[in-house]
């Protein structure tokens, strides 16, 4: 095993890289997102707004995942309803679209 700071060998990064991310990892970013999150996401959609559409294409579309019937049984209307829906409740957070 290699001293901290030291940098590991292979056949460790290995085995980290199967096992994945530890707990106390997790934990940490948990922490952080409960500390930084709201303000980090603000930051980014004022100062990389570009990114802020990915990360939301990216959210929306995993939340998506497996209700694709359900959107795909909504009319027109009611998709556009619902966009209108989403957009005012941004407003309202004052989250919505910057200028």
């Amino acid at each position: 095993m290699a001293k901290p700071g030291a940098p590991a060998d292979a056949a460790t990064i290995a085995e980290q890289d199967a096992a994945g991310p530890s707990d106390d990892f997790l934990a940490e970013l948990q922490a952080s997102w409960a500390r930084h999150g709201a303000a980090t996401i603000e930051q980014v959609r004022n100062e990389r707004p570009h990114d802020y559409l990915r990360l939301m294409a990216s959210s929306l579309a995993k939340r998506a995942e497996g209700k694709s019937d359900a959107i795909e049984a909504l009319s027109d209307d009611e998709i556009a309803d619902e966009l209108r829906h989403i957009l005012g409740r941004l407003a309202a957070a004052g989250a919505g679209p910057g200028p």
